[in-house]
């Protein structure tokens, strides 16, 4: 049997996070990612979240100490659905 490599687009994973925060609401776990995780889900720079964060941008966030930040998934996936934009149709 060949494996095959399979692709998931960000709404996707979107979606899939979601789900996991609903499922995980019931243990009341917040589900959390780091620096590195949401700059590789975005594909942007840990400096440009830093930068975010200094001059008050981009979704809410935990700090921890001065060098441990983290981003509960459901604030991510709030600052997505509101960051989408609708095309204009004619």
């Amino acid at each position: 049997m060949q494996a095959t490599s399979v692709s998931i687009n960000p709404v996707d994973s979107a979606k899939f996070f979601d789900q996991m925060q609903k499922l995980m609401a019931d243990f009341s776990i917040p589900i959390m990612m780091d620096e590195k995780e949401l700059s590789a889900r975005w594909s942007i720079s840990v400096r440009t979240l830093q930068n975010w964060r200094n001059n008050k941008k981009g979704p809410t966030y935990v700090k921890l100490n001065s060098d441990i930040v983290r981003y509960k998934i459901s604030d991510v996936v709030e600052y997505e659905n509101k960051t989408i934009i609708q095309p204009a149709r004619s």
